[in-house]
């Protein structure tokens, strides 16, 4: 009849003359069917196998190197500036109060390198308002760049972050022996550095699946990827 010659046509590979890719209607008789979530989820004996078979050994030759092989972070002979944090405070609260915007510095966390200003901001303050005389901030402090962190997570108020005169080193030992006790057992555990907040940060990389090194020319990406090397010869065989 009419009506199965037309669905035979419909179902025949397509080509275009002006395309070098054919257009195919799949049968639907060959779609995959399923029936249970288990049959996505189950993995087969054979691989089960490759995975017990692939478990790393414990090399008991290698004897687990000491902490005081690393170096001891050196100190700013100069210290923290007092002095220097008023004064930034004084000009930052007067260049929003130029601009008509009604703040007050609550909070100060120094970091090795950046220290950030808790700006706490009056009822009906814009945010947006501030973010848009971020040059006019860095003029005043005479700050090559500073950032506006709007808002603080987990707080209600905004930070505004800014590079220290003098940074301070921090070292893996550092790091790895303020890490918490719970970690001497993870061999996985890795120091990273600190924070903004001067706090240490570490991770385990046996529960980052995927993992990205990422910044500018000069930030340390190669310093970080060695600290996790040598934070697992520290602890595993």
């Amino acid at each position: 009849s009419k009506k199965h010659e037309t669905e035979k046509v419909v179902k025949e590979p397509q080509e275009d003359k002006d395309s070098k890719f054919k257009i195919v209607d799949h049968n639907d008789d060959e779609k995959l069917v399923v029936h249970d979530i288990k049959e996505l989820t189950k993995v087969p004996e054979k691989k089960e196998n490759e995975i017990k078979a692939s478990t790393a050994s414990i090399n008991k030759s290698y004897t687990l190197p000491p902490i005081d092989l690393l170096d001891i972070g050196k100190k700013n002979k100069k210290g923290t500036d007092h002095a220097l944090i008023e004064k930034n405070i004084s000009v930052l609260e007067q260049v929003l109060k130029d601009f008509g915007i009604s703040g007050k510095v609550v909070e100060v966390n120094i970091g090795p390198t950046v220290t950030q200003y808790e700006l706490s901001l009056s009822s009906g303050t814009r945010v947006s308002k501030l973010l848009t005389i971020n040059k006019e901030i860095s003029l005043a402090l005479a700050k090559k760049d500073i950032r506006i962190q709007a808002p603080i997570p987990g707080k209600s108020t905004v930070g505004i972050e800014m590079p220290n005169e003098a940074p301070q080193m921090v070292t893996l030992r550092e790091t790895l022996e303020a890490m918490p006790k719970q970690t001497n057992s993870a061999v996985l555990a890795v120091g990273l550095g600190k924070d903004i907040m001067g706090k240490v940060k570490w991770c385990e990389i046996d529960r980052t699946p995927h993992l990205l090194v990422a910044g500018a020319t000069g930030s340390g990406k190669s310093v970080c990827i060695n600290d996790i090397i040598v934070s697992i010869l520290m602890k595993a065989r």
